[in-house]
């Protein structure tokens, strides 16, 4: 006598729909799409941290000419310096709302050690620096505060910046600190290059 195989055993056929397998796979492809689109979110919100951090800790406002010595009054100006050894920042989009108005346009990056200058004829909506005191704000591209101080002209701030010939020149610290600043040894600034 043979042996049947199916002795014993559930001999029921289960037939599974097509249709609901195909939905399974079109929602693991949606919850496998959706974390991909969290994953790249999460790494552009990364970056962008980044991208402040570094602003923070490595760009600094270098040198203002404020108050030039007549008869040459449009020759203001505001250097920054990107004081990193090794990183190089974007500044597209970052901008001074206060003090001046002006936005970085698409492309500008500074190089490790690099300085770059904003002069007055960058300067944007008729705006220009305070011959005595002044406020200046610079932001990141996010509207995150970068650097916000406000300089003077009356002692113990540097009083030859106003109007005499030299700028003012940043020596570290705390740049609301009068003794943060020194004035420039040559009349005119050093925009762009080392006042040393």
């Amino acid at each position: 006598m043979g042996i049947d195989p199916f002795e014993g055993a559930d001999t029921r056929f289960f037939w599974r729909s097509p249709t609901k397998s195909r939905r399974k796979g079109k929602r693991r492809q949606g919850v496998q799409s959706r974390q991909n689109r969290l994953a790249a979110l999460a790494l552009s919100t990364l970056e962008q941290l980044e991208e402040r951090s570094l602003l923070a800790a490595d760009v600094i406002i270098s040198e203002i000419m404020y108050h030039p010595a007549d008869p040459d009054a449009d020759a203001e100006f505001i250097e920054l310096m990107n004081i990193s050894d090794s990183v190089t920042l974007e500044l597209e989009n970052v901008k001074f709302t206060a003090g001046i108005d002006f936005t970085f346009p698409a492309g500008t990056s500074l190089a490790p050690g690099a300085r770059i200058v904003v002069n007055f004829a960058d300067f944007q909506n008729g705006s220009r620096l305070n011959n005595g005191s002044d406020r200046i704000k610079l932001e990141d591209a996010d509207n995150s505060t970068v650097r916000d101080f406000t300089y003077d002209d009356n002692a113990p701030w540097p009083t030859t910046p106003d109007g005499s010939g030299p700028s003012l020149g940043y020596r570290g610290g705390n740049p609301d600190l009068p003794q943060s600043w020194r004035a420039s040894l040559a009349n005119g600034g050093n925009p762009s290059g080392s006042d040393a």
